[in-house]
């Protein structure tokens, strides 16, 4: 998938059964690839992966977009997610 350098990079549920090692490393490509211009459009349960890594998080519910929530040091995607989803 990466060696066309696409605009639009669609993973779903990357880091599922990696070691922590390897969610490092896999998170560290991710900021490379956004760093050249492409957009990374990861559909994942892991918040703590999306807090880290993530600059925008959205959350789906019924299929549909219903909060779209920036990250910063202080986001608390789990009690966001919560508040929303109940």
């Amino acid at each position: 998938a990466l060696i066309s350098n696409p605009k639009l990079l669609v993973i779903d549920e990357p880091i599922v059964g990696l070691d922590t090692a390897s969610v490092e490393i896999f998170g560290k490509k991710i900021r490379q690839i956004i760093k050249t211009g492409s957009s990374v459009f990861i559909s994942t349960h892991t918040l703590g992966f999306v807090e880290k890594y993530a600059d925008v998080a959205g959350i789906i519910k019924n299929g549909s977009l219903v909060k779209e929530i920036p990250i910063t040091s202080k986001t608390d995607l789990e009690q966001i997610y919560l508040n929303v989803t109940s």
